[in-house]
């Protein structure tokens, strides 16, 4: 079976069946980030947006999001976390997913309407060497792709000159995905078997929702990039004191609540348009529950790891 995923919401544990889990059970937990106070894509408006897929015993489950930054190359920027595991049978550290159990879409918009020739197989798996599940540093991997139309749409990324000088705290940025729509707590109990708790009513936009309250169709949410000394102070785990935000973060959202990422965005883009170009500054990573008042989202700073990335796209043979 395939392995699935501890998420942690200030220490209580949410495991959904179309996400990931530890099977031997001591591997480090990681608070992971949905779509809460979005709204729903329409065709083409999120084309950069890439949905990755585990293959477990025969079936395809949506996992995580990504970002398509390379349509020649086929190259979908996503999180470590979506694409590490820790087999039973091997003590030590994290090993990156075997491409050949991964799938990805590129632009599409509804999952259910995906066709089977849109759901591409994976070449090549690079995950950061320094990806570090205690604290969260480093989450980032590539994916490289097989079958991109090269027109499909892209993101740019950060730190390119002038985008690095027009995006900074107050801009405003775009979380997409498949993940949970409903604000979570804080300091939820979730309960392992049934996953966060969903409103009996559904409004007109939440009625393609599944039972653990993920779309069908993709969400998006415009969120300020928040300043990085207040997130620090802000966003902690007083259960985890490894989980830190640092410099090679970036946090988004608003200290009401009501908009955030959560379960089931992570890797997904966080991108900010820049003269009409969509420009790739963040890749959704963890959160301390989902829009909850006085909290913000944290992504992985696209800006602090462009080397890498473009080192990776260039030479994949000598970075994988």
């Amino acid at each position: 079976m395939l392995e699935c995923r501890k998420r942690f919401i200030v220490g209580s544990m949410l495991c959904i069946t179309a996400c990931a889990a530890d099977e031997r059970g001591d591997a480090p937990a990681h608070i992971d980030q949905s779509i809460v106070g979005g709204h729903v894509a329409q065709p083409g408006q999120i084309g950069w947006q890439a949905g990755l897929f585990a293959i477990d015993e025969g079936a395809l489950y949506q996992i995580c999001g990504g970002t398509l930054v390379d349509a020649h190359a086929g190259w979908v920027v996503t999180a470590a976390h979506c694409v590490v595991s820790y087999p039973a049978e091997v003590e030590g550290p994290w090993q990156p997913t075997d491409a050949s159990r991964l799938r990805v879409s590129v632009g599409e918009r509804t999952l259910s309407t995906i066709a089977p020739e849109a759901y591409h197989a994976v070449q090549r798996v690079i995950v950061h060497p320094e990806y570090d599940d205690l604290t969260g540093r480093n989450d980032l991997a590539l994916l490289q792709v097989q079958g991109v139309a090269a027109t499909a749409v892209t993101a740019r990324l950060d730190g390119t000159e002038p985008f690095d000088t027009l995006i900074g705290e107050g801009s405003i940025a775009t979380g997409s995905g498949w993940g949970v729509t409903r604000a979570q707590p804080a300091d939820i109990d979730v309960d392992v078997e049934q996953g966060p708790p969903q409103d009996a009513s559904l409004t007109e936009l939440e009625s393609d929702l599944d039972e653990y309250g993920r779309p069908d169709t993709l969400r998006w949410v415009n969120l300020p990039i928040a300043p990085l000394a207040d997130c620090k102070e802000r966003v902690r785990d007083p259960e985890d004191r490894n989980l830190r935000v640092t410099d090679d973060m970036i946090c988004a959202g608003t200290l009401q609540g009501g908009r955030d990422t959560c379960y089931g965005d992570s890797g997904g883009p966080l991108v900010v348009p820049v003269f009409g170009l969509p420009v790739l500054v963040g890749v959704t990573s963890w959160g301390v529950g989902c829009a909850a008042p006085g909290y913000y989202g944290v992504y992985t700073r696209v800006r602090s790891y462009r080397g890498w990335l473009l080192d990776c796209m260039n030479a994949p043979d000598r970075c994988g």
